[in-house]
């Protein structure tokens, strides 16, 4: 890898990274402590009382169960004890640390409660009333807008945090040259983008005053990366909050994506409209209550409001002329905020974009309409997001501007066609001053970029939740039993890693409080679950759809993206749309129905809304729904991630994992004036993570075995315990059980001094390199022992050049591994897999050793060996897995050993449930090659590639981090075709009307629906336009 700069970097934080920057968080040690000071203890008489009383209000602001009453409790029952040193708390100052510790001073980063006031508009033939005096509109004033000052955060991570001590302020392009000689482009960090080299490239040719400060200063960037996203603060009750976050990105991901980086800094706390407001508005229409839609204006002009006093004067200056800091690197320079990303859920994405809510231009980024969203991945579409691209003209502001005089001036009703113009109906626009174009247009900032990409709730949650829907569907149409079947199957899949593929304890189908990453753990062991489900050709397209859903997944969410990489998602993407399309044209015919979950979420929804009709009670029939911007979105990710990064960088997850922060802040309040107590507890954990750094763990006992922690020399190729306290006798160990085919005494021993002579460097001596009797005698283990361990751990490196670390445990269903086949033969599979069944280690001498020699020690691992399946086809052509099965006992082969160092991972294997399971493989029940409770083996099993990305891409070519082994030119085997489908029969036509279309569209702007998800956990029915959208149809 290289890197490739424009301008000469001042400095290279990169440069100052070791080994163990670049280990999983599991692999790395506690950090180290870095205390500073802090003014709230200027009255504290001596160190060790600030120490001490620091100690106190970082343990209470870390135990969540804690009240302020409890604190005090603590204080008066335990600290003030005689066997306590009573002179640091000797008096009652310490409480007034304490609210000092939680207040704002006035500093710059300080929180700030803030007015946000808004018009109502009164429609004209109210305003002649006696209470409104012929008045357009009255103002709505909410106070409890918390926010922090954008130049002021800045200022405070630039100057004052750790946090900034390895920011990149010089942006780069990085290549990798691959193992032909041919030099690819990289993607991955925001400061590798196009986009922050082309803006960095702007403000360096930007001309300064003389007169202003920084004038002659190294410039360079703070790239602003925005989320935000409403969640519930309590699992009863409507108690919720919406907060505001922002990231740095010129700190790595790697470390910005970890929680315990505190790197995602908690910045508003957005205020709601009010439900009194349907109060203020009946006075003023003579008792008539306010539509929808009005109110949902007021929602969008209310979070405008607020990013109005967000985006001030002295962030705009900042954004024109840049600020002067003085960077943790010791160089002063002038940095220019820039706004690259903005994270979000659909609901917000729409108020953010100033557009409707499901409406005919689904998407804020570009015009494409409804009709035309189910032709994802054809040439066209792709043509058509670019033709189509929404910008921040002068022409849409001039609309905007005319609709809000037709409302506010003329009296119009909100919603009204005479109220909006052309323009706006055509391209599904509100009438909303939208604050980023008001503060920021004049600075050629166009806000519809920023709204990006989010995996977690367009795909996980959206297109591949609609799909495993409707595969239910299909199930429950095709025979009632084959849903429960499936559930079964799901129970019986193994886990993965620590958490990477957990354990499936109730029925999916009921899809029970779900989250995001239980659907991305089922969609990666949806093929083996569904093979053999249904007949023939249904079954080929389910399997069909799976493999390509989870390898557009596993593409679309790489932490690291070449170009090959890149143009393999586009034409996965192509494959998928294609897939979409034929799969709803063979199911639409089907009889399928409501599953029962979805007619008892349609019935609460009918219960909720009076004015509705009462639901029918029975199931109602459903289709796949390929009108909907979730499915659209897909087409954006490959020129997303080409523009500015991986999604990873920008994933709505990152904030998913921050609200814990604030919930768990939540839980220390008395619930009342929430905003003003959640803003004094950041500051209060803010500032005590500087005055108190965090202790090192206390070191877990140390288990018998004596295992290796976690981040034992994670260089090394693999990680297995030292000591010998588990020795057992060879011939007892396999003497067990005499009728066990795994351990005839004979074939045992003979194997492992093969295997051992194999390790010497031994060349065989016998036909089919097999070692003699003779050449077996030339070596002894010492006492004729082995010694057991429980545990091995695999150290490897990542695709994207990390090191991680994968478990085997025989005991668990952890012992499963694959290796490198050692096969030369054409079309032989780039890997052999084996099962685990013990690891040991042995100590060998020379049968001639001269005494007090010392031994030689050897890692062992006894295995089974797994075959490929006889006639099975696989690899990315064939959209089918690997599928293995247990070599038969009879075979000479059948088991045997492995040095640990040969092993490149741990694999998930997942049953081929529809192959049945057989004991002819291994006839023994009680064998000591099964774990206890089975007495049978699978007859086959799949090969879980996609179960992480770095598993996905070890089977495909060009990866960074991984050897392109000659097994995988096979395994990919020819690309599949793309479809035969003509993209549109009009084609040519179309095209040729685009280039001659204007930006308005004849047709009208109809509010047709699109489905939510019901069981995400945010409140997105608090910014739902249309409270009639079904909760499991959509994609």
């Amino acid at each position: 890898m290289w890197r490739e700069y424009d301008y000469h970097p001042g400095s290279d934080p990169e440069s100052l990274l070791d080994f163990s920057d670049r280990l999983a968080a599991k692999l790395k040690p506690p950090p180290p402590p870095d205390p500073l000071a802090h003014p709230a203890f200027a009255t504290t008489t001596t160190s060790a009382a600030a120490k001490d009383r620091a100690r106190l209000f970082k343990w209470h602001s870390e135990h969540t169960t804690n009240s302020t009453a409890s604190l005090h409790a603590l204080v008066d029952n335990v600290i003030r004890h005689p066997d306590f040193d009573r002179e640091h708390f000797a008096d009652n100052s310490w409480k007034r640390e304490f609210k000092q510790l939680g207040a704002s001073f006035g500093e710059a980063d300080d929180w700030r409660k803030a007015e946000v006031t808004i018009e109502v508009p009164i429609p004209k033939k109210y305003r002649s009333l006696e209470e409104n005096a012929g008045a357009a509109s009255f103002p709505v004033k909410l106070d409890n807008f918390w926010y922090r000052p954008l130049c002021g955060v800045i200022r405070a991570i630039v100057e004052d945090s750790p946090e900034s001590d390895d920011f990149v302020w010089n942006p780069y392009r990085v290549f990798v040259t691959n193992e032909d000689g041919k030099a690819e482009r990289l993607h991955g960090e925001l400061y590798w983008s196009s986009a922050w080299i082309e803006e960095h490239e702007r403000v360096q040719r930007k001309v300064i005053p003389p007169e202003r400060p920084g004038h002659g200063l190294p410039r360079a960037l703070f790239a602003l990366m925005f989320g935000s996203d409403a969640t519930h603060l309590s699992q009863f009750g409507t108690e919720h909050a919406w907060p505001d976050y922002v990231m740095a990105g010129n700190k790595t991901k790697y470390t910005r994506g970890c929680p315990s980086s505190h790197s995602v800094h908690h910045i508003a706390q957005f205020t709601e409209l009010p439900d009194e407001v349907q109060d203020f508005i009946r006075k003023r229409t003579g008792g008539k209550a306010a539509k929808q839609a009005l109110l949902t204006f007021c929602k969008r002009e209310v979070m405008h409001a607020s990013w109005e006093i967000l985006l001030d004067d002295e962030f705009l200056e900042a954004y024109e002329f840049g600020m002067v800091l003085n960077c943790r690197d010791g160089v002063k320079r002038l940095i220019f905020p820039r706004i690259f990303t903005y994270s979000a859920d659909y609901p917000e994405k729409v108020i953010l974009a100033s557009i409707k809510d499901k409406g005919r231009c689904l998407c804020p980024r570009c015009l494409v309409t409804r009709g035309e969203i189910h032709k994802l991945g054809q040439k066209l579409d792709d043509r058509r997001r670019v033709n189509k691209a929404r910008e921040d003209t002068p022409r849409r502001r001039a609309k905007v501007a005319e609709a809000r005089k037709n409302i506010y001036e003329k009296g119009y009703v909100v919603d009204s066609k005479a109220a909006l113009p052309e323009m706006l109906q055509n391209e599904s626009m509100t009438p909303n001053d939208n604050a980023f174009s008001k503060r920021l247009s004049h600075l050629l900032f166009n806000f519809f970029a920023m709204l990006v990409v989010d995996l977690l709730h367009e795909f996980e949650l959206g297109v591949w939740k609609a799909i495993f829907i409707h595969m239910l569907r299909i199930l429950q149409a095709e025979k009632k039993d084959l849903v429960a079947e499936l559930d079964s199957r799901f129970r019986q899949m193994s886990t993965f890693g620590r958490s990477t593929i957990r354990k499936f304890h109730n029925n999916v189908s009921d899809m029970k409080r779900l989250g995001a990453r239980d659907f991305e753990d089922i969609l990666q062991c949806s093929i083996a679950a569904f093979d053999g489900l249904l007949p023939g050709e249904l079954n080929d397209l389910f399997m069909d759809l799976l493999f390509v859903a989870g390898e557009w997944h596993g593409l679309a969410k790489l932490r690291l993206h070449t170009e090959s990489t890149l143009a393999n998602l586009r034409k996965v993407t192509s494959d998928l749309g294609s897939l979409l399309r034929d799969f709803k044209d063979r199911t639409d015919d089907m009889e399928t129905k409501e599953l029962p979950r979805e007619v008892r979420a349609r019935q609460r929804r009918a219960q909720a809304n009076p004015k509705k009709k009462s639901a029918a009670s029975g199931e109602q029939p459903r289709t796949l729904n390929l009108e909907t911007y979730k499915l659209h979105a897909l087409g954006d990710y490959a020129p997303t991630i080409e523009r500015i990064g991986t999604t990873d960088n920008y994933d709505s997850r990152l904030i998913e994992l921050t609200h814990r922060q604030i919930k768990r802040r939540n839980r220390m309040t008395n619930h009342n004036n929430t905003g003003a107590q959640l803003a004094a507890h950041e500051r209060r954990e803010a500032r005590l993570r500087l005055l108190v750094p965090p202790s090192r763990k206390e070191q877990a006992k140390k288990k018998k075995s004596n295992d290796p922690a976690a981040h034992a020399a994670p260089e090394q190729p693999y990680n297995i315990a030292v000591d010998e306290k588990f020795g057992v006798d060879i011939s007892e160990f396999v003497g067990r059980d005499d009728n066990d085919p795994a351990t005839k005494v004979r074939h045992f021993f003979e194997d492992l001094k093969s295997h051992l002579l194999e390790r010497m460097k031994i060349e065989p001596d016998e036909p089919d390199e097999r070692y003699s009797e003779s050449l077996r005698q030339t070596f002894t283990i010492v006492q004729n022992k082995l010694y057991l361990h429980r545990t091995l751990r695999i150290n490897y490196t990542t695709y994207d050049v990390r090191r991680d670390q994968d478990s085997i445990n025989p005991r668990t269903s952890h012992r499963d591994v694959m290796f490198l086949s050692q096969e030369e033969r054409a079309n032989a599979h780039p890997y052999w897999y084996a099962r685990v069944l013990s690891i040991f280690h042995v100590n060998v001498l020379p049968a001639d050793a001269r005494p007090g020699m010392a031994p030689k020690r050897f890692d062992v691992l006894w295995i089974r060996w797994f075959g490929d399946e006889p006639g099975w086809s696989d690899g990315w052509s064939k959209r089918r897995l690997p599928r293995i099965g247990f070599v038969p006992y009879k075979d000479r082969d059948a088991f045997g050993f492995l040095d640990p160092a040969s092993i490149l991972r741990a694999c998930h294997l997942m049953p081929a449930f529809s192959q049945g399971r057989t004991s002819e493989l291994l006839p023994h029940e009680t064998s000591i090659a099964r774990r206890e409770g089975e007495s049978d083996d699978w007859e086959n099993y799949y090969v879980g590639i996609f179960v992480d990305r770095d598993m996905m891409m070890r089977y495909k070519r060009g990866s960074v981090g991984h050897h392109d082994e000659p097994g995988i030119l096979d395994f990919l085997g020819d690309e599949p075709e793309g479809e035969d489908e003509p993209e549109d029969e009009d084609e040519e036509e179309e095209d040729e009307e685009e280039e001659d279309e204007e930006d308005e569209d004849e047709e009208g702007d109809g509010e047709g629906e699109q489905d939510g998800d019901e069981d995400e956990e945010e409140l997105e029915d608090l910014y739902e336009e249309n409270a009639d959208a079904d909760a499991e149809d959509s994609l």
